[in-house]
């Protein structure tokens, strides 16, 4: 978000003296997109602990690792030890999980692992931790660490094992709850059995008051920013810990609530205000035009005008187009005319299968066996085509478990200080491997370049003082198709969106910025999981609020590409036409 000139300004200094002068307890914001949360909370934290005479100190906790990689930016990464800064998951599994996990007896912290890997499949296969059958004797085929928790229902927990498809209580009774106490006693959790577990342990009848009384007093302030992630067992999680705490603060957006599927439905917002706590709101957006604040402001389900303040004018282009599967190159050129070279241009979409129909700059694929070979093949093309930055994190968490055996950005941290290696010689040898290994060496074999990793590998582990992880194992010659030469040649007819920034899902970009954007919507089909949401995305509820995060992203241009069918559907609806009011150009191809 660009920077905020006038800060504070007369809604943010009401938030700031409620946090750091007032004597309520909880402090909660409801805040527009844009509005500069981040800021706000990073600077309502540097207040408090400039100031810091309290025992213990602030757990300031996030979604996402973009409040806290600017709060450890301005500390050059050295916080007090008093305070925290993290993820929620970091939070309960460093000082929930990992020291008193023990106590409900059915999970071991010996040695815990946290997976979500789909590779470990074979090895719950081979110690029988499967799900057998449902009440109606239909199979449950995934496996157990793919179920996760939503909710609870009067008497035991609402488990999901596919999109809107729970388990009942026979199955739970009879071979879920078994099945993951299996797990359990393995020491093997999901990251939705961590939130589950954590708060079996605060509602633990013998052991759950005095584990809160330590957190309360290690952490008498609570923040938590994007508050309208937490889902239902976070949600419960944070009510126990507010509930003797200090000071809590809290901000978040209710219209960006998306992640309905894991549970997250923005609850908490509700819940406070039944209780009688002030809901703070910020109305003022710094990072979009006026032509896309009054756009998002119809699609607002707090009922309140997002203010523009920015002074100049960007556009907005509705694009209708009759596509039903591949992009032709009319579309594209069209799309090409409204690329600017100058700022980013983002292309969104629903879900990933549409991203695939304008993934671009496609090169060879990895033809050998090895999926290690093929997972880093796409790491390093990401990298250097698409997002620096999501795949700079792949490639990481990929290297980080060959080297350590574990991808969880915590236990990362823990092992790199065990074994003496700073966070920058970590990253600067995670660079120049990436930039190793991208190179194309002369008459390379893909067999040849498989040997390089290997070879790469061994000298870094050699360099921290790890045992060899047998990597050569992975990385085993092909003997069929490992002896093609490797080469990464360009297609020419992709280069008409060389400027484009990024191709993602909605979900994808929540919290990014980009100049432009361009949202693509395909064509409605009666089958409902094809079905296109943009004919919901005029509706309340969850396809509401995706629309409504897509378009807050744009800074200036925006761009909606819809199907003739949605269009012609939307002009039947008097209501719903007037959206089209917003649009300044219109394009049918």
């Amino acid at each position: 978000m660009e920077n905020i000139s006038n800060y504070p300004n007369d809604e943010q200094k009401s938030i700031i003296d409620a946090v750091t002068n007032s004597k309520e307890q909880t402090i909660l914001v409801n805040a527009c997109p844009g509005s500069g949360k981040t800021t706000l909370l990073v600077d309502i934290f540097q207040k408090c602990i400039k100031n810091w005479e309290l025992h213990g100190g602030i757990a300031c906790l996030s979604f996402t690792n973009v409040a806290q990689e600017k709060i450890k930016k301005d500390y050059g990464n050295i916080l007090p030890n008093k305070h925290f800064v993290g993820t929620f998951d970091s939070f309960i599994y460093t000082y929930i999980i990992r020291p008193y996990g023990h106590l409900l007896g059915y999970l071991s912290t010996d040695k815990l692992y946290i997976i979500e890997d789909k590779n470990y499949n074979s090895f719950l296969q081979k110690n029988n931790v499967y799900c057998a059958k449902d009440s109606n004797d239909e199979s449950i085929k995934k496996s157990i660490l793919d179920l996760e928790f939503i909710g609870e229902n009067s008497n035991f927990p609402r488990v999901s094992y596919d999109k809107g498809k729970f388990i009942n209580k026979w199955t739970w009774e009879n071979h879920v709850k078994k099945a993951k106490e299996d797990c359990w006693q393995k020491g093997i959790i999901n990251y939705s059995d961590l939130k589950y577990l954590t708060l079996q342990l605060l509602r633990h009848p013998e052991f759950g008051s005095h584990i809160l009384e330590v957190l309360n007093y290690k952490f008498p302030y609570i923040f938590v920013d994007e508050i309208q992630d937490t889902g239902y067992f976070l949600e419960e999680v944070l009510l126990f810990l507010m509930k003797n705490s200090t000071k809590n603060f809290l901000i978040g957006d209710s219209d960006q609530s998306i992640y309905s599927f894991i549970g997250a439905e923005a609850r908490i917002f509700k819940i406070l205000k039944e209780q009688g706590i002030i809901e703070y709101s910020l109305t003022n957006n710094f990072r979009s035009c006026s032509n896309i604040t009054k756009l998002i402001s119809t699609f607002s389900q707090k009922g309140k005008t997002i203010n523009s303040v920015k002074s100049y004018k960007g556009n907005n282009t509705l694009i209708i187009h009759n596509h039903s599967k591949n992009l032709d190159n009319k579309f594209k050129e069209e799309v090409a005319k409204l690329i600017s070279n100058n700022g980013s241009f983002a292309i969104l979409a629903r879900r990933n299968s549409i991203c695939n129909k304008f993934r671009y700059t496609k090169y060879n694929e990895c033809p050998v066996q090895s999926h290690l070979a093929k997972q880093i093949n796409y790491i390093l093309h990401n990298y250097f085509n698409v997002d620096k930055s999501k795949a700079y994190k792949q490639f990481e968490k990929c290297i980080s478990h060959l080297l350590f055996e574990t991808n969880q950005d915590y236990e990362l941290q823990e092992l790199l200080m065990k074994h003496n290696i700073s966070k920058s010689t970590w990253k600067k040898d995670l660079y120049l491997l990436i930039i190793e290994l991208y190179e194309v060496k002369e008459n390379e074999t893909w067999n040849d370049w498989m040997s390089r990793i290997n070879n790469l590998l061994l000298d870094i582990s050699k360099k921290y003082g790890l045992y060899h992880k047998s990597f050569n194992k992975k990385l085993s010659k092909d003997n069929k198709k490992g002896i093609i030469k490797r080469n990464l040649k360009l297609k020419q007819e992709n280069l008409w969106w060389k400027n484009i920034t990024r191709i993602d899902t909605i979900h994808g970009v929540k919290g990014e910025e980009f100049e432009t954007c361009l949202i693509y919507c395909e064509k409605p089909s009666a089958k409902s999981y094809e079905q296109c949401p943009s004919e919901t995305w005029w509706d309340s509820g969850e396809e509401q609020r995706i629309i409504f995060v897509a378009l807050s992203r744009a800074k200036k241009d925006l761009i909606l590409c819809i199907h003739k069918n949605t269009y012609d559907n939307i002009n039947k609806d008097l209501q719903k036409k007037k959206l089209f009011e917003f649009f300044d150009n219109i394009i049918e191809i």
